[in-house]
């Protein structure tokens, strides 16, 4: 089907084909030869499928034309063109009628479309009275006369002008060609007259208005220059074919997606092809006006944010990266614009979906763009969610929120980020090794302190809560070389450069493997020294046959380690996070893939982990480096059936090794869960370094106990408090708010902000929640890890049981 676009072209041609006639190549044209060809093409373009984006559109193309000093031609005959040139109309004049017939048909639109006889009047008049009697007189006396202006409006209510054949993009590109003619075959194919075409290229080239006129389309959207392939651009590929109505948003879309599903197109093409079906879908929010069509915004926004995903995921040039994250923030802007107009509830679920959608978009492009352009794309989002959350109620409005905070935060990291050359990277063998540079990364530093401050005060202006303090890292890129093996130094005093500018972090990323390290991970010891962080890929060959069997093909066995001042470095002082790759298989679930530690002696341990399908690697936090591999895993038990709502959570929990059972077969999920097993569970969730418990106070943790490491452990890192200053009380049932407030003490260090203590407000036994628990009980409601129990009550002295344990466990863990 002919696109609306095309047609529009098309229509263009004919009036420009048309001119020829009579002239030859001398031909000139007269400044009022502009404006009756723009009265006509006003008259022409309007006519076109009674669309009222359509018509106005043909207005402003209009105006622009005549503005511009562009050839059109009149199809008025030759007299009443003589006869307007000697009265002297400018094209001034011209455009003020269309301004104001521009302003009418926006206003009297459904009048008009209904032909209804007093609109059509009205519309006459309405051109009678504002514009300057003395242009409409000359328009009169030119020939120009009342029933044409009104017959102008019949046909816009009408369409009785049939369309012009679409001409297709390739032949376009011909009559267009500096260097080639435009062939008589290509003429006579579309009923053009060879000679006059000729000539009127040719005129156009020797009057220098070929380019101009050109470049008046490429602002239009009308045409495109062919790219060095023959094809044009977007499109991808250099496929041919008609040009898409940009007021068309599915039209847009589709196109969109053509293009990104099209290996063939450039970073350019995909970016470029993102951008235009964003603004299409901003004029659609525009001119919506009903809830009807705001939700078709929705609709079209929604669908459209799978295109956005995959050119984020394709695109590898930055400045690409950035074009569609722009896209992405003008998306969520256009939706900003149209929620205050749907009145459903289910239309409001469509907005918002769509909202989050495109979100997820834009943070995968800012992953590939500049840090400016990230910070930038992060701000327009701030922006529109706050005006968004302004309809939005309730957890939508909370989860928006929650992720203009994490497009904030990634923002932050781009800032941070320092990515190594080619040449400071060195390839021996099989090992790639590369050295920090101190200046850039304190530069860094710097840097991502200052985006972490005006992000804040954005989110702080925009009125979006932040339930999380935004974090600092700086992060070390090392180009890919292909090696097995990779090396990279931190020069001495790096790690205390960071923590004297209050950075929280600092990341390695590598082909092979990524480590996240907090300044204070290597203690007092590797003051003065040199920092190296390797990872290198574990032959197969190399690898125990007991445990072969047990690793899958699609996941690869990474040694990790480090050295201070070269000395290997076994455990460390603060838990390490690490990325290893996995590549998902048909059909696994990505909450099951765990990662395993293969230990010297050749056997295996669970460890954990959180798969992310961004990065496609499993982030993990360890508290000592080894050899690792990631699988899926989940552990099945037999007594789980009364706990359907705890069943998946639990066997997930255990296969990642954060969770027991009793036996291999039962997990006792109704028991009663004690301070020294939760304090346990924690532990290992945390990858906490375990002490030894030599400055444990309390008298009832007793030496050689099974859980006295961990509770000094967790005790040690502020975690777990006793009961009174030497009592403990390991083997007592926990509480539901005594883990809450364990779980809120987990949180504040990982830089939860502290919880409102009105998130109690709706559990009808608050006030029988201690004092000392209720900010802790608060920030735990807050952010979804306890939830309330049968009745409206949170049940604070309640004990809680083994499956609630687990579940909180996991939310929380997801959390982190």
């Amino acid at each position: 089907m002919v696109g609306k676009r095309s047609k529009i072209m098309a229509l263009l041609l004919s009036l420009l084909f048309a001119l020829t006639i009579g002239l030859g190549a001398a031909g000139a044209l007269t400044e009022d030869d502009f404006g009756t060809a723009a009265l006509d093409l006003v008259e022409k373009l309007q006519a076109l499928d009674g669309n009222k984006n359509l018509a106005l559109e043909a207005v402003t193309i209009a105006q622009g034309v005549v503005e511009n000093d562009s050839i059109l031609n009149s199809i008025l005959e030759p007299e009443q063109r003589t006869a307007i040139a000697d009265l002297g109309l400018s094209k001034q004049d011209v455009s003020d009628v269309m301004t104001t017939a521009k302003s009418y048909i926006n206003d009297n639109f459904d009048g008009l479309v209904s032909g209804n006889v007093l609109s059509l009047i009205s519309f006459y008049n309405t051109v009678k009275e504002e514009v300057d009697p003395t242009i409409l007189g000359k328009l009169s006396d030119a020939g120009v006369t009342e029933t044409q202006l009104i017959n102008t409006a019949v046909d816009l209510a009408n369409s009785t002008y049939d369309p012009y054949e679409a001409i297709p993009r390739e032949d376009i590109e011909k009559i267009f060609n500096d260097n080639s003619p435009v062939s008589e075959e290509v003429a006579n194919k579309y009923g053009l007259n060879y000679t006059n075409v000729e000539n009127l290229r040719q005129y156009l080239l020797d009057t220098n208005n070929l380019d101009t006129f050109k470049s008046i389309l490429q602002e239009l959207s009308l045409y495109d220059e062919p790219s060095d392939d023959g094809g044009s651009s977007p499109g991808g590929g250099g496929g041919g074919g008609p040009v898409s109505d940009p007021t068309d948003p599915d039209e847009s879309a589709d196109q969109a997606e053509d293009t990104v599903s099209d290996p063939d197109a450039t970073d350019d093409e995909v970016a470029d092809s993102t951008d235009h079906a964003a603004d299409s879908l901003d004029g659609a929010a525009d001119s919506a006006e009903t809830s009807e069509e705001a939700e078709k915004v929705a609709d079209t926004a929604s669908e459209f944010s799978g295109t956005l995903v995959k050119a984020a995921d394709r695109v590898q040039d930055p400045d690409a990266a950035g074009k569609v994250g722009d896209a992405a923030a003008t998306v969520v802007s256009s939706l900003a614009k149209t929620a205050g107009k749907v009145t459903t509830e289910e239309g409001m679920n469509k907005v918002a979906d769509a909202a989050s959608k495109t979100m997820d978009a834009a943070s995968k492009a800012m992953d590939k763009m500049d840090a400016e352009k990230a910070q930038d794309i992060a701000g327009k989002m701030i922006e529109s969610i706050a005006t968004l959350n302004e309809t939005l109620k309730g957890q939508e409005a909370k989860t928006l929120a929650q992720k203009a905070g994490q497009l904030a935060q990634k923002a932050v990291d781009r800032a941070g980020t320092d990515k190594l050359s080619g040449d400071e990277v060195t390839v021996e063998g099989d090992k790639a090794s590369a050295v920090a540079n101190p200046e850039r990364i304190r530069e860094k530093a710097q840097a991502a302190v200052k985006a972490a401050r005006e992000m804040s005060e954005s989110m702080q202006e925009a009125g979006l809560k932040e339930n999380a303090n935004i974090t600092t890292k700086v992060a070390i890129e090392v180009p890919a070389t292909g090696k097995e093996q990779v090396e990279t130094t931190l020069p001495a005093g790096t790690l205390d450069a960071l923590a004297d500018s209050k950075v929280d972090a600092l990341e390695v990323k590598t082909e092979v493997a990524n480590i996240t390290v907090s300044p204070d991970a290597f203690g007092d010891e590797a003051k003065g020294k040199d920092i190296s962080l390797g990872a290198a890929k574990v032959d197969r060959k190399d690898i125990p046959e007991s445990v072969k069997k047990d690793i899958p093909s699609n996941s690869v066995v990474v040694d990790l380690n480090a050295s201070v001042g070269g000395e290997k470095v076994s455990k460390f002082k603060k838990p390490v996070e690490a990325a290893i790759p996995y590549t998902l298989g048909e059909n696994e679930n990505p909450n099951e893939v765990s990662v395993f530690l293969l230990t010297d002696d050749g056997k295996l341990k669970k460890v954990g982990g959180k798969y992310d399908p961004v990065t496609g690697t499993v982030k993990f936090k360890t508290s000592h480096f080894s050899k690792y591999f990631a699988k899926t895993s989940r552990t099945t038990f037999a007594d789980l059936n009364k706990f359907d709502w705890a069943k998946d959570t639990i066997e997930i929990m255990a296969g990642k090794g954060y969770v027991a059972g009793r036996t291999a077969s039962t997990f006792d999920p109704g028991a009663d869960i004690t301070r020294a097993e939760f304090s346990a569970l924690v532990v290992r969730i945390l990858a906490l370094p375990e002490s030894d418990g030599s400055e444990l106070p309390f008298k009832d943790v007793a030496k050689g106990a099974w859980y006295r490491d961990v509770v000094a452990t967790a005790y040690a890192n502020n975690i777990v408090a006793g009961k009174a200053a030497d009592v403990f009380d390991p083997n007592g049932k926990i509480t539901r708010q005594e883990m809450a407030v364990i779980i809120s003490r987990i949180m504040t260090a990982e830089g939860f902000k502290p919880g409102d203590i009105s998130e109690l407000d709706s559990f009808t036994d608050e006030g029988q929640i201690a004092d000392w628990a209720r900010d802790g009980a608060a920030l735990a409601v807050r952010e979804g890890i306890v939830s309330g129990m049968p009745g409206g009550k949170f049940a604070p002295e309640e004990k809680a049981n083994r499956a609630q344990a687990a579940v909180m466990l996991y939310r929380l863990f997801d959390k982190l």
